[in-house]
């Protein structure tokens, strides 16, 4: 028996809504190593560049290391942030007075400024409020692309596959996510967007409206792994995975020096604590395993992992490398870029004025100067000095959400000696 669809969002960005700084995963907000200096073709010959496919196109969306030759060590938030997913009923719903099927709308459909709109959902009434008993609508009217991009509104952080609505007093809120944006186009209901995020200053901030994912953009994906699907939600047989592939022993993102080997991904695996929703519970890693296994040479190498359990000393001397923006808003860096970062011992991160709480012992902080991580670097290498040897201590995993390098608010890591027992259960 055809089983029903349900269209819900992977990635509640629902950001933290206190008013002090928070933070974000590196590519929450879509930003390079800044500082720094290009390092050194084939320098790091264990960073690898993890892509996703879009069409018949590849995307550099993260950082990651080369652990063995069929693995590669990357940050579990890099796949873990696709904002639609379908998701295949046990059984079949049953259709009637109560229980119908959402409209979707054409393939690549944009709607107009101010389009009527309404968000529904059982989501927070009010900034740090309570849920709602009951399911609750609000009038959200569209935000148009060329307004929502502003520098002042959302700017680069809004995609051209997402959708604005709102902006005033009403918005959507924590527990919103996944839910329709249900628009009016010819006297009928299409459920135009999937409900993603909104401003860590509070749900309903100036200039920062709700985003959606805009579902016109995915209809073709949607086809790809559905039997039947027109103009609603029709019936699947299996839920589709987004297609990644590693890049090794690459130093120019779009140029190829014929050095490099490509690689698809056969098998994604989380920490199975990693709670994409609670940003300092941790666990922010995950495995990828390779097709095929890497040949080891020159310019591809395996990184070193520490011993388990080892805590490095304050101002510790490490690297990070990446691909990352080099700026904060500023734009992807075309070759691998490396910056200093000494390490901030757990005891002074966690003061209450540098991440206080945020920080757990399974982490691990580096820099808080002019050099820092940014975004797309997550998943990345840092790369410290122990006893004459470089070592992936750290995976790049978030920062400060005013900006990369903010004071106090030093780039964070997931702590790889913390976890060296589990990826040897996973790899064995």
């Amino acid at each position: 028996m055809l089983r029903f669809l349900v269209l819900t969002s992977l990635a509640a960005l629902e950001a933290l809504a206190d008013l002090g700084p928070q933070p974000r995963y590196l590519e929450d907000s879509h930003e390079r190593v800044v500082g720094g200096e290009v390092a050194t073709p084939n320098s790091w010959p264990w960073q690898i560049s993890l892509q996703y496919r879009s069409g018949s196109s590849y995307y550099h969306t993260c950082g990651g290391t080369l652990v063995e030759r069929g693995w590669v060590m990357t940050a579990a938030h890099c796949v873990d942030r696709n904002d639609i997913a379908l998701l295949r009923l046990a059984t079949e719903a049953t259709l009637n007075s109560y229980v119908q099927l959402g409209s979707l709308p054409p393939s690549g459909q944009l709607l107009p400024h101010n389009n009527l709109c309404y968000i529904t959902g059982w989501g927070r009434t009010s900034t740090g409020g309570s849920l709602s008993a009951q399911l609750k609508q609000a009038y959200l009217p569209l935000v148009d692309y060329t307004n929502c991009t502003k520098s002042d509104w959302w700017g680069s952080t809004v995609k051209n596959n997402m959708v604005c609505a709102g902006g005033a007093a009403e918005s959507g809120c924590n527990g919103d996510s996944g839910g329709p944006l249900n628009c009016l186009v010819n006297d009928k209901y299409y459920v135009h967007g999937v409900t993603s995020f909104v401003s860590a200053w509070g749900c309903n901030y100036p200039k920062k409206p709700t985003v959606f994912t805009r579902v016109s953009a995915y209809l073709e994906w949607m086809d790809s792994v559905s039997i039947q699907i027109q103009n609603i939600i029709s019936h699947i047989w299996s839920m589709a995975e987004v297609i990644y592939r590693v890049v090794l022993g690459g130093h120019d993102l779009h140029q190829t020096s014929g050095r490099e080997q490509i690689i698809a991904v056969s098998q994604v695996i989380n920490h199975p604590e990693y709670d994409k929703d609670d940003i300092n519970k941790g666990y922010d890693i995950a495995l990828l395993r390779l097709a095929t296994e890497a040949t080891l040479n020159s310019y591809v190498q395996l990184g070193s992992l520490p011993p388990s359990e080892l805590i490095l000393p304050h101002n510790n001397l490490c690297y990070i490398t990446g691909w990352g923006h080099t700026s904060t808003g500023g734009s992807l860096s075309d070759q691998l870029k490396q910056a200093y970062l000494p390490l901030v011992d757990h005891s002074t991160c966690s003061k209450s004025d540098w991440w206080g709480s945020y920080v757990n012992n399974n982490m691990v902080c580096a820099g808080g100067g002019a050099e820092s991580g940014c975004h797309y670097d997550s998943g990345g290498p840092l790369n410290c000095l122990f006893n004459g040897q470089y070592y992936v201590h750290g995976i790049t995993s978030f920062v400060c959400e005013h900006q990369c390098n903010y004071p106090k608010k030093p780039t964070v890591f997931t702590r790889v000696s913390a976890y060296i027992k589990w990826m040897d259960s996973v790899r064995i």
